[in-house]
């Protein structure tokens, strides 16, 4: 965990100085990037994340439309395929 920090920069950076180097915390490195996660997006991002997958429109191309809905899929975590396939029709 602790040769991270090179590699970080911004709001990740600022949590690894604070948790790592100031604090000392020693995590796994699951923990570490459940801990960053929390740190860097809000607590009800998931939510956010959901509520823009429910409200998604085509706007795009059909391959372009289901790429967007399958990326915002993989940030909820959550849906099945069948909920991506509601989605898209």
């Amino acid at each position: 965990i602790e040769l991270l920090g090179k590699y970080l920069s911004g709001n990740a950076y600022c949590f690894f100085e604070h948790d790592i180097l100031d604090l000392g915390q020693k995590y796994t490195l699951t923990e570490y990037f459940e801990h960053l996660f929390d740190y860097v997006f809000p607590a009800d991002f998931w939510m956010q994340q959901r509520d823009k997958f429910d409200t998604c429109e085509q706007e795009w191309s059909v391959m372009d439309f289901l790429h967007h809905l399958h990326e915002l899929a993989d940030t909820i975590g959550d849906l099945e395929d069948k909920d991506i396939v509601l989605a898209f029709w």
